[in-house]
């Protein structure tokens, strides 16, 4: 089985149900504002400084994929391109979540191209403070890896990581970073080796939720929480279809969270929403649609009270489409 290898952003807001049904609206910005076309970017809230920071991802050149290493920030406004002092290198498939206790994001692993299309893994530690990028150098860390699912625990006030892909294949180890090192748990219970799956944390239930995710084998379908000390698998009445690379942001104002589009391995796209509400899946039917896409990076802006969702790929292949678009969720 072949993974295609893309990322996920833009800025959505869902209000549930059939009653004050909300839609996906495209922003209007100028697109010469915004980032260039891309997917696999690290995105996140900054609730200090109330905008959302991406870095790098994968865009096209004329010798073929990319690897950037730019960083730029989304506010209420549009896009704003940033020049920190120092910065990471380019990469793509990183994580970075928001440490709302620290006032940092935090940002790990990735992978680039060199050498004519080789893939390289890292296993750095980027914190980002809403100026500028320092590398953290901690005693014990994950093995280099890109595609792992990343998100921060806010009742807890710790960073969970989870599986990817390293250099001995997909993994299923879970991390925990605290703000000064990485420590492996070991839960007595674990979804598979996967990378590429959906991973928010639902502030209203103080768990993490993750769905999906493609394997050795195939794409899944199943939900699974983390509630600090193990993974608990779900069964609920009703399952989105098996996919990775898709979209997937807790919602504030309506206390679940929204997934988008996404993937599987039979080169399928996805453009369908879905709502998590703590206990079952429901699709939404907005009245406007974005174009079908993995790897698009999706985050929460609580200022706003809205989802936003930015860029990501499409086609059968790396480098077919990169898009450069930014949606809202309200």
């Amino acid at each position: 089985m072949k993974m295609r290898i893309c990322l996920i952003g833009t800025f959505l807001a869902f209000a549930a149900g059939l009653v004050n049904a909300q839609t996906w609206t495209q922003a209007k910005w100028p697109i010469f504002l915004a980032p260039q076309a891309r997917f696999g970017s690290a995105f996140t809230y900054d609730t200090f400084h109330q905008n959302s920071p991406l870095f790098g991802g994968v865009g096209a050149s004329n010798l073929g994929p990319l690897t950037l290493g730019d960083t730029w920030m989304l506010t209420p406004a549009g896009w704003r391109k940033l020049s920190p002092v120092t910065s990471p290198s380019p990469r793509f498939g990183m994580m970075m979540g928001w440490d709302y206790v620290k006032g940092q994001g935090v940002m790990f692993g990735g992978g680039y191209f060199a050498n004519n299309g080789v893939l390289f893994k890292n296993n750095e530690t980027w914190v980002w403070d809403g100026t500028t990028w320092t590398q953290k150098f901690p005693a014990n860390s994950p093995s280099p890896r890109y595609l792992h699912v990343m998100v921060y625990d806010g009742a807890r006030n710790q960073t969970v990581l989870f599986g990817g892909v390293t250099d001995a294949g997909y993994v299923a180890d879970t991390w925990i970073w605290n703000g000064t090192t990485w420590t492996q748990v070991f839960p007595a219970h674990s979804p598979s080796p996967r990378a590429g799956g959906g991973f928010t944390y639902d502030a209203t239930r103080n768990v993490s939720v993750l769905f999906g995710g493609v394997t050795p084998v195939a794409s899944q379908s199943d939900t699974w929480i983390w509630n600090g000390t193990d993974w608990v698998q779900l069964f609920p009445a009703t399952v989105p279809p098996p996919r990775y690379a898709q979209g997937f942001q807790y919602d504030g104002a309506q206390n679940q969270s929204i997934m988008f589009g996404g993937t599987n391995e039979g080169g399928i796209n996805l453009s369908d929403t879905w709502a998590w509400n703590g206990s079952n899946w429901v699709q939404q039917f907005p009245a406007l649609i974005p174009t079908k896409r993995f790897y698009t990076q999706m985050t929460y802006d609580y200022s706003q009270g809205k989802l936003g969702m930015f860029g990501g790929g499409e086609g059968i292949k790396i480098g077919d489409v990169y898009l450069a678009d930014t949606w809202l969720w309200f």
